[in-house]
């Protein structure tokens, strides 16, 4: 059965939960692909430079070789075996070097060693001057993918030295494949699966037909892409509109994954076999935002995920509850245990003081963070700030990357 939601907003005066900001806040980019939050680092991207965040506080990364001038969209994936790959697009050949046939293409590094040092490892396989182009780096050893504009999806198996086009299947629509995300199981090693969420221009003549969310998945790692049905096939979906999957950090055990599309929010729980509507909202869905889900990187035990960059849920996705934000207008949004930084072990849930058990459900009380980047004014300054929460989004700490 649909279930509507009613979400209320907590606090309509949202500044009164943030910490109040000195005068040396300092803004990042906003845009979530230059953003990383995981249990051994943060990283984020500000005027073109990578920061890391760990025990030893915020660092300023040094810049790979041949970093171009102009260095335009950055991005930064890092992999569960903690490489770094970091991705950057330069729009002027001469800003790099006159006589590289490779200049006007997206350069690819890797990072083995936290950031400290970079090797140029690729380039990206766009042979046009078009955007939006985002790399995504797998579990698997030197596995790419690469999705940009309307050209689909491309996978390197030398992590960008050389690139192969997907074979992507469709139904016979007449869209063109506009790649919005796209998500790679942890299990990918095993099990060679990943979910990507399309949606095509339509080209005329001829009325636009209703469909359910455009979904498609791979299970050889990337080579091969089939349309997913979605079963809900009777819902109204405009096409133009952005959707999101997001399969969760557990997904080779509890084969969880959730999308949040113009229809609302949408959840299976055996590897999208099946689906089901657990909000209906117009709300979501926007294409300048494509990465709205977040989980606790120990989902399996505490349910917990993020929605929208905005809405907090501890079951699963059942109940949402709206965080009391700095701003509204949110980028990016990640999740981690409190504590060190170290590499995450899995979750305990063995029985004891502070253990709550649902049927079918096992939640574990490990106390969490939320990190997210919000645009606001600061200091009479307008931008992206970086913004940690210790209490589920009830009040903010606003984290100045300079460390001062």
């Amino acid at each position: 059965m649909l279930r509507l939601c009613i979400l209320f907003l907590a606090g309509l005066s949202l500044c009164s939960n943030v910490v109040s900001a000195q005068s040396n806040a300092t803004p990042i980019d906003c845009y979530g692909e230059g953003f990383y939050v995981g249990q051994e680092m943060i990283l984020v991207i500000r005027d073109n430079s990578l920061h890391r965040l760990d025990d030893d506080g915020w660092q300023v990364l040094p810049y790979p070789d041949g970093w171009p001038s102009d260095a335009r969209w950055p991005q930064v994936q890092v992999t569960s075996d903690g490489a770094i790959y970091l991705y950057v697009y330069s729009f002027e050949s001469q800003s790099i070097v006159d006589d590289d046939p490779n200049a006007e293409r997206g350069r690819i590094y890797r990072s083995n060693d936290k950031g400290e040092t970079w090797t140029l490892t690729g380039y990206d396989p766009a042979t046009v001057n078009t955007g939006p182009r985002r790399v995504y780096a797998t579990p698997a050893q030197d596995r790419l993918l690469f999705t940009y504009s309307v050209h689909g999806i491309y996978y390197s198996e030398d992590a960008g030295a050389t690139w192969q086009e997907a074979d992507m299947e469709y139904l016979n629509y007449p869209y063109t494949d506009e790649v919005q995300s796209l998500s790679i199981s942890p299990a990918f090693v095993e099990d060679g699966i990943a979910m990507a969420t399309v949606v095509g221009e339509y080209l005329p003549p001829g009325p636009v037909p209703e469909m359910a969310p455009f979904v498609m998945k791979t299970t050889d790692w990337g080579a091969t892409w089939s349309y997913e049905p979605t079963g809900l096939d009777g819902i109204d979906t405009a096409p133009l509109q952005a959707d999101t999957v997001a399969l969760s950090p557990q997904f080779g055990e509890d084969q969880t994954i959730f999308m949040v599309s113009i229809v609302g929010l949408i959840k299976s729980t055996d590897g999208g076999v099946t689906w089901e509507l657990l909000y209906e909202s117009t709300q979501w869905g926007r294409g300048l935002l494509p990465d709205t889900i977040a989980f606790s990187p120990d989902y399996a035990a505490d349910q917990t995920v993020l929605i929208d960059n905005k809405y907090l849920s501890r079951d699963g996705g059942q109940t949402l509850t709206r965080l009391a934000n700095p701003k509204p207008r949110t980028y990016a949004v990640g999740i981690r245990r409190q504590g060190p930084f170290s590499p995450p072990e899995p979750a305990s849930i063995s029985p004891g003081e502070n253990r709550y058990y649902l049927p079918l459900v096992r939640l574990d009380v490990y106390p969490l963070e939320i990190w997210a980047v919000y645009e606001t004014r600061i200091d009479g300054v307008t931008g992206c700030y970086l913004f940690r929460s210790r209490d589920d989004g009830g009040s903010w700490e606003l984290i100045n990357i300079n460390g001062e």
